[in-house]
């Protein structure tokens, strides 16, 4: 009688630990085994960059955005503003110059004004010399906004006429960022944006111009709850 008591008591056991240790796996399966130490709240971030726009002209820009984060994957770039300096490059001067017309009808950005999704699904930390920890983060979004540009156009022997014009563009974007504390991080940005111009005849055509945007930036996080 006592052995089968003993018996009975070690199968309990047994079941009871089994079904302990297959919730405890299945909890470590469900979320990460250890949470992000920096916390992300209002970002301010500062940015210079440049603009591979074409063979004929090269850009640098500078960027202001504000992001509100709303946990720790998703965050809404409310407002992003670039102004873009360009330079034609020796070939265009060339082209203009020696063949007194435009190589191209592309329309150079000046202003560039978005808002944006962005989604963090990766986080992670390096270990640096063995001596320290770097914390860092991807990011993917998408953005939506309008361009303000100006373009030449070239009509016989008059020379060139410079026209302005706002258009409307859409597209996606990379980012890495580097926690440097609580406060501040690093943040590279690679963002391609689709600039749909509308001819003013309509004879002839809507043209799609494509604007890389290549920013480095420095981010302030402040209102975070840690």
């Amino acid at each position: 009688m006592r052995m089968a008591i003993q018996a009975a008591v070690v199968a309990v056991t047994a079941m009871v630990t089994s079904t302990a240790l297959a919730q405890n796996e299945s909890a470590y399966q469900k979320v990460a085994v250890q949470k992000r130490k920096y916390v992300l709240a209002n970002e301010l971030k500062l940015s210079v960059g440049v603009l591979p726009l074409d063979p004929y002209e090269k850009g640098y820009s500078a960027s202001l955005s504000f992001t509100r984060h709303f946990n720790q994957y998703w965050a809404w770039e409310i407002v992003s503003a670039s102004a873009a300096l360009l330079a034609d490059t020796d070939l265009k001067d060339q082209l203009v110059d020696v063949f007194g017309q435009s190589p191209d009808n592309f329309a150079a950005p000046r202003l560039v004004f978005t808002t944006g999704v962005e989604l963090t699904p990766f986080y992670g930390k390096w270990a640096f010399l063995n001596d320290g920890i770097v914390r860092h983060s991807f990011l993917v979004g998408g953005y939506a906004g309008v361009i303000f540009g100006d373009r030449e156009e070239f009509s016989g022997g008059d020379g060139p006429t410079t026209l302005g014009d706002v258009r409307p563009s859409v597209g996606p974007g990379l980012g890495y960022r580097v926690f440097l504390s609580q406060n501040w991080s690093a943040r590279l940005d690679w963002r391609t944006l689709l600039s749909f111009r509308f001819e003013q005849v309509p004879e002839e055509g809507d043209d799609l111009d494509v604007v890389m945007l290549i920013n480095l930036s420095l981010s302030w996080n402040f209102g975070a709850d840690v």
